[in-house]
């Protein structure tokens, strides 16, 4: 898993700046495209400027550039699962806001310090007519060769992450699981306090 979150933001930036994500659309498509490969570009130049930068700052830059590529919302109740039914509609927001921090701070730790290394794209899968992307690519990042698997879907906001395979491990997956084991280990007011702020 750790292979994965490093290249995770590796492979954000070869997914997003691959030309196949904007070819095929409209003239009314292509800007949210072009949107998320700048910041994704600032990305990858930030960390080749910085190598030695902490955990602490690279989350600063997530927050800034990287956290609007993603569908914290949906990702956080795909996250839940069967939690969901549990949740007030006070404590969702806190659930999704929770676990956003949780996602960027793990992200941020494994990006501190890393070198950007080498991108193959894979051929995207799905059908962009019907809002549902997967793009697959092999990054190689301090030596480490990972496959990532992005799922995409389109909203009102335009093409966002829902969920990212590394290695066929899903960081949704990832996350549900390690919510369900505190549930069945300390019970669920125990892990919605966890999440609250």
């Amino acid at each position: 898993m750790k292979r994965g979150l490093i290249a995770l933001l590796l492979g954000i930036t070869a997914l997003l700046s691959q030309p196949t994500l904007a070819q095929g659309y409209g003239s009314e498509r292509i800007a949210p495209a072009l949107a998320l490969q700048q910041r994704v570009d600032a990305l990858t130049g930030y960390l080749a400027r910085h190598p030695e930068t902490s955990a602490g700052e690279v989350r600063a830059f997530l927050d800034d550039a990287i956290a609007p590529l993603f569908d914290f919302d949906q990702m956080a109740y795909l996250v839940a699962g069967p939690i969901n039914r549990y949740l007030s509609p006070n404590q969702r927001p806190r659930f999704v806001a929770s676990f956003r921090d949780i996602f960027l701070d793990t992200i941020a730790s494994r990006l501190a310090g890393i070198s950007v290394g080498s991108v193959v794209y894979l051929p995207p899968r799905g059908n962009p007519a019907q809002g549902r992307v997967n793009l697959a690519l092999q990054v190689i990042g301090n030596g480490v060769a990972v496959q990532l698997d992005f799922k995409l879907v389109e909203g009102r906001n335009g093409w966002r992450i829902i969920d990212i395979s590394a290695n066929g491990i899903s960081a949704v997956g990832y996350f549900r699981q390690h919510m369900s084991n505190l549930v069945r280990e300390q019970g669920l007011p125990a892990l919605l306090n966890r999440m609250g702020r």
